[in-house]
């Protein structure tokens, strides 16, 4: 378990506060130089955020979206040859409830 499964599930009551730390996080995040996002941090973090697009709120739905998309940039996801979003669309399905 990560620190920001552990830091979302703390605050799982408080929409607000929930999108606020998911907000920090990705503010963080864009500061990281490249070379530390390594493929076990991503592929983590976009699974704590991918569960947070459930929520049953919407700022912490868009919190969440706004994340995975800094993450999925930062990363360079999109630069990846053959990939039209395959990745986040797959990752996303796999998510869903019931699946």
């Amino acid at each position: 378990m990560t620190k920001l499964d552990v830091t979302l599930q703390c605050l799982t009551g408080a929409a607000t506060g929930a999108a606020t730390a998911i907000r920090a996080w990705a503010l963080l995040l864009s500061t990281l130089p490249a070379y530390r996002l390594t493929a076990p941090f991503v592929e983590t973090a976009l699974a704590a955020l991918a569960e947070r697009l459930y929520s049953e709120a919407t700022e912490v739905r868009a919190a969440a979206g706004e994340a995975i998309a800094l993450l999925y940039d930062a990363a360079g996801l999109g630069e990846l040859e053959g990939d039209s979003g395959e990745l986040l669309l797959t990752l996303t399905c796999y998510m869903m409830p019931g699946s």
